[in-house]
């Protein structure tokens, strides 16, 4: 994202993380757009090797243990550099983790190729590998798109456009936190509970986007839970947690961006979601449609 971000979203960023004043000098702009760059293109490297992880267990396991030396480097440096302790903690211990994640999964599917099982077994086994990488990168995807870059959008349009709207939303500002908190939590349980669902009863994701499969697409149909509801209990999440934001900024401007998000998602719900699913599930997904509502939760309809 840094990479084509303007300057002063990134100064917002380092001053929101409480880190101050942002340098302008070149080599400021070079380093924060090429890292984000580096990062971008490893994301994809991640999910093109994916596909095939017998043909590239090799790369995976050079990047497993390059992405554990790259977390302790990064460790050691923010330490020295005096990066805050929440920064430090978070930073590179995330990166050995990853890393130790990619390096077990690549050494199981070392592990079976010199067994040779059955040839049914190892595709079996080989799947799983897959399966398991193409999660993380689309829960990756989702929380740098949905849980960071959203957020951040809203805040900076917050802190930079709100003088050209000044309405007060809530007055008082204990009852805004309040009423936001409770917004926020109804959306993070909306959240929480359909990737879980999507997870364990779908036996699939939630990153599949304009017909791209990022993570594993699910294999049935879910409505059980929330699902009873509404038919994109993620997306209801989600535009909760954001107006919630809304709320706890004090921004009319984020609530017309959130009400645009939602007129948008609603579009796409229809227009590619539903399309992709009927063509998935079929008459299932079909009744189905006819019993849930779309979006906001509600009672279910008689068939």
């Amino acid at each position: 994202v840094a990479v084509v971000m303007p300057y002063s979203w990134m100064n917002a960023i380092h001053q929101w993380l409480g880190l101050g004043q942002l340098p302008a000098e070149p080599i400021v702009g070079y380093l924060a757009r090429s890292t984000s760059a580096f990062y971008a293109l490893l994301g994809a490297l991640l999910w093109v090797v994916s596909f095939d992880l017998v043909r590239h267990r090799l790369i995976l396991r050079f990047l497993g243990v390059a992405i554990i030396v790259f977390g302790v480097m990064l460790l050691a440096v923010d330490f020295i550099e005096g990066m805050p302790l929440w920064w430090s903690l978070w930073e590179g211990p995330i990166n050995m983790a990853f890393g130790t994640i990619i390096l077990i999964l690549s050494n199981r599917v070392a592990r079976g190729i010199r067994r040779r099982r059955s040839s049914f077994a190892w595709a079996g086994e080989v799947m799983k590998q897959q399966i398991v990488l193409r999660h993380i990168v689309g829960y990756l995807a989702g929380f740098s798109i949905f849980v960071a870059g959203i957020p951040f959008g809203l805040y900076f349009v917050s802190t930079n456009f709100d003088g050209y709207l000044p309405i007060n939303l809530i007055a008082g500002t204990r009852l805004r936190i309040v009423i936001s908190l409770l917004i926020a939590g109804v959306g993070i349980i909306f959240v929480v509970w359909s990737n879980l669902l999507l997870f364990f009863v779908g036996k699939g994701g939630p990153a599949d986007w304009f017909g791209t499969q990022i993570s594993p697409r699910s294999q049935h149909l879910v409505i059980s839970g929330p699902y009873r509801y509404t038919r994109n209990q993620l997306m209801f999440g989600a535009l909760s947690f954001y107006l919630a934001l809304a709320v706890f900024f004090d921004s009319a401007i984020c609530l017309g961006l959130v009400a645009a998000m939602s007129v948008c998602a609603s579009i796409y719900l229809k227009a590619v979601e539903e399309k992709r699913l009927l063509r998935d599930f079929g008459d299932a997904y079909q009744q189905y449609r006819k019993s849930v509502s779309m979006l906001v939760p509600l009672p279910p309809r008689e068939k």
